[in-house]
């Protein structure tokens, strides 16, 4: 049997670098300013940084509402630099940021509630616009739709310790490991992943028939093919399960390499928008992905990433803090899980923009 490196996810470039990561990544992202055709986002670039920057040095407290300015003007960089918005319609009164937050009483931060407008709701409103762009779908409310910290709160991938500990609120993103195998007749797509992420995928990926199963039915030579790619496995594929693509069929007159392009082409678009690269990679880990399930929202399940939470995060956050602090009293955990989303997420999500920003993308591996 053969095997193959292969993940359904985007391949990023990597960057190694001796200066602190958020440094080197607001470096990849200034430097498209002075390539041809790459300037007219620079100005929603540059502020970016700014409030980046002072957020970092800055008391929690106040971090918040710096650091969802810092990631609206990365949003409306993203949409000039792909050609949704023109740098003229973002000048203008007609660009909204696309997020409100309503007079509410709540006891707990995880109840507070943001509203997300629509793409042309009374605006062009940047959150709706930069999902349908992330995503490849369009954001399927025609109304301002309510989300809570909670609703949002699985995704936040760095602080989901925080999330099932304090509040018993489950982690969903997984990160996950491929391979494209091949034998005498045919080749398809091989996944290892936790039985939970098993699950959705075959309720999620609808293109084509996945089979599941537990890892022990796999023959001590298939469980070596998986050892020998991805050895930080040794103690845990026992835990695990393969989830497999349907077979592609080829023959002795018509080869595999088709059987092997059609393969790959096929997992790219049924895993498109669940299927992203870890922007943190680890040394003894290669090609590792995150499968990223979709999100109950009024009462639809649509395609969600990290991203997203951690940009409506730090908008709520900041309204918080301006409005009701009180609900961020040092006693709570609501406390500590607003620190430690500071401390963790904003470096997560500026490296989930610079992967966005410019395909491939760019993941740093710095300290």
């Amino acid at each position: 049997m053969d095997i193959y490196l292969y993940t359904p996810a985007d391949e990023p470039l990597s960057k190694t670098t001796s200066q602190p990561a958020h440094v080197q990544l607001w470096h990849e992202l200034e430097i498209l300013q002075y390539l041809p055709n790459k300037g007219a986002p620079a100005p929603y670039i540059t502020q970016g940084k700014i409030y980046f920057m002072d957020a970092w040095e800055s008391n929690w407290r106040s971090a918040g509402l710096l650091y969802y300015y810092s990631f609206l003007n990365l949003a409306k960089a993203h949409l000039i630099n792909s050609n949704t918005f023109s740098v003229q319609q973002v000048q203008t009164t007609a660009v909204h940021h696309g997020l409100s937050c309503p007079t509410q009483q709540v006891t707990s931060f995880t109840d507070f509630t943001v509203n997300i407008q629509p793409p042309g709701y009374q605006n062009k409103n940047v959150f709706s616009t930069f999902y349908e762009k992330i995503t490849g779908q369009p954001w399927p409310f025609n109304t301002p739709i309510p989300v809570t910290v909670k609703d949002i709160l699985p995704y936040c991938t760095d602080i989901s310790d925080e999330a099932q500990r304090l509040y018993n609120i489950p982690y969903v993103c997984e990160p996950v490991v491929s391979l494209v195998k091949e034998n005498q007749h045919s080749v398809w797509l091989e996944i290892l992943c936790s039985q939970a992420t098993a699950n959705m995928m075959a309720q999620e990926i609808t293109g084509y028939s996945l089979t599941t199963a537990h890892s022990n039915t796999l023959t001590p030579n298939e469980r070596l093919d998986w050892l020998h790619v991805y050895p930080h496995l040794k103690g845990s594929i026992s835990n695990l399960n393969v989830v497999k693509s349907p077979p592609y069929g080829f023959n002795s007159q018509t080869g595999s390499a088709t059987a092997l392009a059609i393969c790959r082409a096929d997992s790219k678009t049924n895993y498109k928008g669940h299927a992203t690269p870890v922007n943190t990679p680890r040394d003894d880990v290669i090609l590792e992905w995150f499968y990223s399930p979709k999100i109950q929202i009024n009462g639809q399940n649509i395609l969600w990433h990290p991203i997203f939470s951690n940009y409506l995060f730090s908008f709520a956050l900041g309204s918080v803090l301006r409005y009701q602090p009180h609900l961020l009293v040092s006693s709570q955990p609501d406390y500590f899980l607003a620190e430690a989303w500071i401390r963790q997420c904003p470096i997560s999500t500026l490296r989930d923009f610079v992967l966005f920003y410019d395909p491939p993308g760019v993941v740093v591996i710095g300290r």
